[in-house]
């Protein structure tokens, strides 16, 4: 990437969660992702510059040791021109989530972290006939903490991405809670983790991304439906799109097979912590109230 050389009106908006913004080029398979801060809270440029070494030693040192080299994009820190930060920030400000706007990306220190479009492939030339399909999941913390320092007792007893869900209605971010929870996807129980991925597809709010050819085809969108996406997304998936042949409309868990075959989903969940016996997530619990 030649970093004299930048045009915002070759990068579009990506995504963005809580802490960082992630920005796409429109022809070469690569995003930049940025930090970004409440209006009253700056960083210094060292400070930003270790906080995203951090997550490339991160990646590097612990995330290659739990999935191997074949599943992990460390990235590099890369310094951009400020005025070229700038002019993007004002490029992709209209297409923020309205909910995200409360944090502005940091245009200051000119660093930003450069990782491979994976919902992409450069090499493949065959899109045409068979759509490129990328499924990013962010599956949250799976686990719930022993040491006794953690006073309440709530969270002995419910993971932290639960609790969220109480608070993220409640203060009106999501309209109603999902039935997903960490602690069963990273069970190690396939009925559980099947409920947990076909959770995430009824209810996917940040969690659950669907790319076809680079496009966000199914995921997090204002001011659409549940089930407005799932019909669209069941659109993209039917036959005639040379995809999946058994998705049914009606049926969210017809997926849930081919999201749980890659071998990185697995490898993580024998990998992660393993929850205390007496801990149940949502399947369990819905189970024993339906």
């Amino acid at each position: 990437m030649d970093k004299g050389k930048m045009d915002e009106n070759e990068w579009g908006y990506h995504g963005e969660g809580n802490k960082s913004l992630v920005v796409a080029h429109a022809q070469r398979c690569v995003v930049l992702r940025f930090l970004k801060f409440p209006p009253n809270r700056k960083k210094t440029s060292e400070e930003i510059f270790q906080h995203l070494q951090n997550i490339v030693d991160f990646g590097k040192n612990v995330m290659r040791e739990f999935l191997g080299e074949n599943y992990v994009h460390c990235g590099e820190v890369v310094q951009l021109p400020l005025d070229f930060v700038k002019q993007l920030c004002l490029k992709v400000q209209s297409e923020r989530p309205e909910s995200r706007c409360d944090k502005d990306l940091d245009t200051l220190s000119g660093y930003a972290l450069c990782l491979p479009n994976l919902a992409r492939l450069q090499t493949y030339h065959f899109a045409e006939h068979r759509p490129i399909l990328c499924v990013e999941i962010k599956p949250k913390c799976g686990f719930i903490p022993f040491s006794s320092d953690v006073t309440h007792e709530m969270k002995h007893k419910v993971c932290r991405y639960c609790m969220h869900q109480h608070l993220k209605v409640a203060t009106g971010k999501w309209k109603q809670i999902s039935k997903y929870c960490p602690l069963d996807l990273y069970s190690g129980n396939k009925q559980r983790m099947y409920f947990a991925l076909k959770s995430l597809l009824r209810e996917a709010q940040n969690n659950l991304k669907i790319f076809k050819n680079g496009e966000l085809i199914y995921g997090c969108k204002d001011a659409r439906s549940p089930a407005a996406d799932w019909s669209e997304l069941a659109h993209h998936l039917m036959h005639r799109n040379g995809l999946a042949r058994h998705c049914r409309p009606e049926d969210p868990g017809s997926l849930c097979t081919e999201l749980w075959n890659p071998s990185p989903l697995r490898r993580l969940a024998r990998r992660h912590p393993r929850v205390h016996p007496g801990q149940t997530g949502q399947s369990e619990m819905w189970s024993k109230s339906s």
